[in-house]
């Protein structure tokens, strides 16, 4: 602990398995372990049934009750609604409880997609659904977000059109960066780790655009969007980017009030 090879966090994962014989297997083998690297570890050494599917109605929240003022009527305690957070908890090597909580609509469109199913799904198995589903889901964002295609043509085939994405980068530019990038960002901090982002990902002009630079492959990386903005205050100052951020936000909020608005004489220089 001392030295920073454990954390709290793995000592409460450890702690049921502890035994005098394997402690120091088990300490040694938890050293230098991130919380989600150790569960997958811990459950391939110590590997868990797996969990029948089932869903069960959580029982409803009770109002706040009303606080007492001095000198004034009771008025309602302030409190922030809170929803338990999706799990994905290892059982053992290769397999995962899933967890979260679902609106009532989810729960009508499961039992449904389900009656739909039950010819290919007879035992009516929400993983095998689930998975169905994210197969579907998954070809539409790879179309849509990566610019994936089923058959990509030749690289020699006659093209009818070179098809853009909505920043007006081609798409089979945008498909070949994310491939070449592994679809994770590739900030490299000073101390040699590479960020492990893969959401929020967008795509960064090595030289900007405003400064000349051009949307081809070799102008292109990955990168998360803290690390975009990042990359942008070196290139453009932070000034220049905090005042371009301004007149989105007050443009933003003209346009959902239904306003005019009075904007800025100049839009900034985009930056990409």
């Amino acid at each position: 602990m001392a030295s920073g090879a454990l954390h709290l966090s793995a000592l409460q994962l450890l702690h049921e398995h502890l035994t005098e014989e394997n402690h120091s297997e088990l300490l040694r083998a938890a050293s230098g372990k991130r919380k989600h690297d150790l569960e997958v570890w811990l459950a391939r050494r110590f590997p868990k049934p797996d969990v029948p599917p089932r869903i069960r109605k959580l029982p409803e929240r009770k109002a706040p009750a009303a606080q007492p003022v001095h000198g004034g009527a009771p008025q309602p305690e302030l409190a922030l609604a809170r929803s338990e957070p999706a799990r994905l908890q290892p059982l053992s090597e290769g397999r995962f409880k899933v967890e979260f909580t679902a609106s009532s609509t989810l729960r009508e469109k499961l039992a449904r997609s389900l009656d739909l199913m039950s010819h290919a799904n007879p035992t009516r198995d929400l993983a095998t659904l689930v998975e169905r589903a994210l197969d579907v889901l998954l070809e539409q964002l790879e179309k849509t977000r990566l610019g994936a295609l089923k058959q990509p043509k030749p690289s020699g085939a006659k093209r009818v059109s070179a098809r853009k994405s909505s920043t007006g980068i081609p798409r089979a530019v945008w498909r070949e960066v994310f491939e070449r990038d592994g679809e994770q960002c590739t900030y490299v901090a000073p101390d040699g780790r590479r960020c492990s982002a893969r959401a929020f990902l967008e795509l960064d002009h090595i030289q900007p655009r405003a400064q000349g630079g051009g949307d081809d492959v070799q102008n292109l990386r990955v990168r998360c969007h803290p690390h975009n903005q990042l990359w942008a205050e070196q290139a453009y100052g932070r000034q220049h980017i905090a005042a371009r951020r301004h007149f989105r936000q007050q443009k933003s909020m003209a346009t959902r009030a239904g306003q005019d608005g009075q904007a800025p004489q100049s839009e900034p220089r985009s930056v990409s």
